[in-house]
């Protein structure tokens, strides 16, 4: 699948917490896209956007420990050690 098209499945992150997302998706799917999204962005230095599709997927899915932890990840990337302890805290 190319980038262009794992964005358009993304999209409906925020409606996949509700049961099937847009493109017919079931939520784990959906956010399982979304979180490989931000990875990308992430792994090419997009790390403002990465954060922001982070924290969709935590606003729809709070539980989903791995996007808290790649938030943690983020700050300590950026220099920011306290904003990573706050990020990985529970």
């Amino acid at each position: 699948m190319c980038l262009q098209n794992l964005e358009i499945h993304w999209c409906g992150c925020a409606q996949a917490a509700e049961g099937t997302a847009a493109g017919g998706l079931p939520a784990g799917a959906q956010v399982t896209l979304g979180f490989n999204h931000a990875r990308i962005q992430e792994s090419t230095g997009e790390l403002t956007k990465a954060a922001g599709e982070y924290r969709g997927i935590l606003a729809a899915f709070p539980g989903y420990l791995d996007a808290r932890l790649r938030l943690a990840a983020i700050a300590r990337a950026r220099g920011d050690l306290a904003g990573a302890v706050a990020e990985a805290k529970v």
